[in-house]
């Protein structure tokens, strides 16, 4: 019980590495309470610290989101896909195809690719996917990696995308089999020649001519990228769906506006709930630190209030271990006060 009544002991008081930085800079004589109080208690002002930033981490990460996604639509868009509208055959058809859809009217090039379903077998590893045969210098859908750089199909060879190889635990070099899903399902050995960085999917490419060759075939395409008149896409749109031989024709405008609406609404969603997150964690180690402090403190603020500081000064002294800052226009009077606490003191010893 006597111990239990002592009052708890002074404190030890010596002077601490922020004391040159005071002297330095002539900090006002509350910015020197403050910055004391937080060396004394540094364990708590570095977790408050950790706290606080971790909230803005949080924060920081929904908007890491929409940047990555408007890289990747950028990419995609503007550097991969340079033509307007892509048409999807029912069929594989011989390639002077080409030259019926360039005569139609506002289309001004024609890009041709071969995309045929295949099986990509490496020891016990494989894959089912497509696999795109490319011209041979390809304009208007390009193969881009992140690095915004442009890759050619091997004319004999097989391309992939760094995530497939990961999958395949295959390297340039090496041999994989191809096994075709479709017509007569043959299967042959293709080496792999090199690997390209996109940004998403797993694809595998090589040039039109030799895909062909491995489908044991002629010259065929299904597949045809248009580049179109400004503002025309509507009208070519029509006229394509007239033909019986196209499956779909989509218009790259009207993916990249679906794309986007869709990702602007799922983004707000991701923003606000990591906001709501970053908000309550801030908040939580904010009122966690004030009442600690307020605890720790009450019998000196209110002491400050029995002198005659004002409930804002007093409030400064409290919140300035987490803003670090003080209203200038009340500078002047709290020091006046300071100084009247010390001579005070001094007048009682």
């Amino acid at each position: 019980p006597a111990q239990a009544m002592r009052p708890p002991s002074p404190g030890v008081y010596r002077p601490s590495f922020i004391e040159p930085l005071v002297r330095r800079f002539r900090l006002s004589p509350a910015m020197r309470i403050i910055l004391r109080n937080m060396q004394r208690h540094r364990w708590r002002t570095a977790l408050t610290v950790l706290g606080v930033a971790a909230s803005m981490a949080v924060l920081i990460s929904g908007t890491f989101w929409r940047d990555s996604i408007s890289l990747m639509i950028e990419t995609q868009f503007r550097h991969a896909l340079r033509g307007d509208v892509s048409v999807y055959l029912i069929d594989p058809r011989p390639a002077v195809i080409t030259q019926a859809f360039a005569h139609l009217r506002d289309v001004k090039a024609v890009e041709a690719a071969r995309t045929v379903s295949v099986r990509l077998i490496h020891g016990q590893h494989d894959w089912r996917g497509n696999l795109t045969g490319k011209a041979a210098q390809p304009e208007l859908h390009r193969i881009i990696d992140v690095e915004h750089i442009t890759h050619a199909p091997p004319a004999q060879g097989l391309l992939i995308t760094d995530r497939l190889a990961d999958r395949l635990h295959i390297q340039p070099g090496q041999t994989i089999d191809v096994e075709i899903q479709e017509g007569q399902r043959q299967l042959s050995s293709v080496i792999v020649t090199g690997t390209v960085k996109e940004m998403m999917g797993m694809n595998a490419y090589m040039e039109r001519h030799s895909l062909n060759q491995l489908l044991r075939e002629g010259d065929h395409v299904n597949q045809l990228t248009l580049l179109v008149d400004a503002g025309k896409e509507a009208s070519v749109l029509a006229l394509l769906k007239q033909l019986p031989q196209v499956a779909l024709a989509i218009s790259k405008a009207v993916m990249l506006s679906n794309i986007q609406s869709i990702t602007a609404r799922n983004m707000l969603i991701i923003s606000t709930v990591l906001t709501v997150f970053a908000t309550v964690i801030a908040i939580g180690v904010v009122y966690n630190q004030t009442r600690i402090a307020l605890t720790e403190r009450s019998w000196e603020l209110a002491s400050l209030r029995v002198l005659g500081f004002t409930r804002a000064e007093v409030t400064t002294l409290l919140l300035g271990e987490l803003a670090i800052a003080r209203s200038e226009e009340h500078t002047s009077e709290l020091q006046s006060r300071l100084h009247l606490v010390c001579r005070l003191l001094l007048e009682k010893k």
